[in-house]
């Protein structure tokens, strides 16, 4: 697992923030890095104080690359997940997030194949696919695995099914880390007309600099981003004349 400003991560965080506070799909960097060019699976995993909030991924690549993969399952890891009630903005700054980008299944001839730590699992019979994970916390055997993988496709412990094994590659940033870093810069957006847009506070919350409504970028017409240290600041509606 790889830690620290990983542009994976980055794009993810920059998605779901955008996404909650905005509900504004972004678009993908104008520059790929060579881990988002890439066609394959992902999982965006989002945990709360340690707890799991939220957990979304496709098994194949569904997207022409791995930064508009992210983007999708970040989006839906949010507030898409049934488990969980959407994130909300006050909860961004508590989020810890971890991005799995998968190698192609393969599959196996028995359990005998699997390793928990290093492997994730696939269980499929007939269209019921369940897949978990490698290397997570309390998934300890190869038989336990499966039978998380087979209660989450509602497959029965004595149905035959056929195993597939995978690899990630897994990156991770801390709720501490993600809280008031600046967002990966994700090209340009449109701006809402000037008569649209909140009124944004003349100082930034966090760091203190100036705030200037010509100069930041706009998150929809009631949120803007600190041009100085990326913080995203909330725009007060305009009150209208009497």
């Amino acid at each position: 697992m790889e830690s620290g400003h990983h542009p994976l991560v980055e794009l993810a965080w920059s998605t779901i923030v955008h996404y909650v506070r905005a509900r504004e799909t972004i678009l993908p960097p104008e520059e790929l890095t060579p881990e988002m060019e890439q066609e394959a699976g992902t999982f965006v995993s989002l945990h709360k104080h340690g707890a799991l909030r939220g957990c979304i991924g496709t098994f194949e690549p569904t997207c022409p690359n791995v930064a508009q993969e992210i983007i999708q399952n970040a989006i839906s890891a949010a507030t898409r997940d049934w488990r969980f009630p959407p994130v909300q903005a006050s909860e961004l700054g508590d989020l810890e997030i971890s991005v799995d980008v998968l190698s192609l299944p393969e599959p196996i001839e028995s359990i005998a194949e699997l390793d928990p730590k290093r492997y994730g699992v696939i269980v499929q019979s007939g269209g019921r696919r369940g897949l978990l994970l490698p290397d997570l916390e309390g998934v300890d055997t190869a038989e336990y695995q499966v039978e998380v993988a087979r209660r989450k496709a509602r497959i029965g412990p004595r149905e035959p099914v056929q195993l597939y094994r995978f690899e990630v590659k897994r990156y991770h940033e801390k709720a501490e880390d993600l809280r008031w870093r600046p967002h990966a810069r994700l090209g340009p957006r449109p701006r809402p007309p000037l008569a649209a847009r909140g009124t944004l506070p003349g100082k930034c919350p966090n760091c203190g600099a100036p705030i200037k409504p010509d100069e930041v970028k706009w998150f929809g017409r009631d949120s803007a981003e600190c041009p100085h240290c990326g913080t995203v600041v909330t725009a007060q509606p305009r009150r209208g004349r009497s």
